[in-house]
């Protein structure tokens, strides 16, 4: 069974917070999450049907450290500051997946 997992961050802001979101986020956010929670790879996603929309990307060789007490409360951690940074304007949601299938190509 794969292991790998993904914490899958939607964010949509209102459009005059757009360009202030993205530039903390890339800047700040992204990169902290990803250390902060220790993720192998960290990546986001702008949406071109939705207006200023991205999906952000975490990915975790093994799934199941969402369960650990340390990853929960490091996650409680970043939301809270997320909320400070972003009290209104922002609406997003957070699930995490397991890696089903995965075909190459080449």
């Amino acid at each position: 069974m794969e292991k790998r997992g993904y914490l899958v961050v939607r964010a949509r802001t209102v459009p005059a917070l757009w360009n202030r979101f993205n530039e903390w986020y890339s800047r700040e956010h992204l990169p902290l999450v990803a250390k902060c929670l220790g993720a192998k790879e960290a990546f986001r996603l702008h949406s071109r049907d939705e207006p200023n929309t991205h999906i952000a990307v975490y990915c975790f060789d093994d799934v199941d450290i969402i369960e650990t007490p340390a990853f929960q409360y490091s996650l409680k951690s970043l939301v809270s500051e997320f909320n400070k940074e972003w009290p209104t304007g922002v609406e997003r949601t957070r699930m995490f997946f397991n890696l089903r299938d995965v075909v190459s190509l080449e």
